[in-house]
């Protein structure tokens, strides 16, 4: 089941996102680029950001996130042992709805070239830019249209 991210799911997602292998961050490191549970609990209350989280069995095993400034889905992460079933691309579209709903016409998102996520997004039809971002390496730059 796939419902937006209320705020006790916050706790969940942190577990989510620090028990994945690829991309792995802390709670430090994320805290270090200004992730933090309030960031995204004021994010979400503000409009400025959209949040959903997959359950199976009650237990958050997946989540996303998108960002109404910038148009970028900035967060997709799967518990290890709940990939292969469609939650990721749920998610995804999840995103995609929202961000153009907000007014955008094109969506981004960047992550490592040699990550499984480059793959899965260009499997739903995101492309490269050329350009690279990233905090703590560099990731390749893809777009979607809306």
């Amino acid at each position: 089941m796939i419902h937006n991210g209320r705020p006790d799911d916050i706790g969940a997602i942190s577990h989510v996102r620090t028990s994945v292998t690829e991309n792995h961050l802390s709670t430090e490191q994320l805290a270090e680029i200004g992730i933090t549970p309030h960031s995204i609990l004021e994010g979400i209350a503000a409009g400025q950001l959209g949040c959903w989280v997959a359950e199976e069995e009650g237990v958050v095993v997946a989540f996303a996130m998108a960002g109404k400034p910038d148009g970028c889905v900035f967060a997709l992460f799967v518990l290890p042992g709940h990939e292969g079933k469609g939650l990721g691309s749920a998610l995804l579209a999840c995103c995609e709805s929202w961000l153009k709903q907000q007014g955008h016409a094109t969506a981004k998102l960047d992550t490592g070239r040699e990550s499984k996520a480059y793959d899965f997004y260009l499997h739903r039809g995101w492309r490269p830019t050329g350009e690279t971002a990233g905090h703590f390496a560099v990731d390749h730059v893809l777009i979607k249209d809306l």
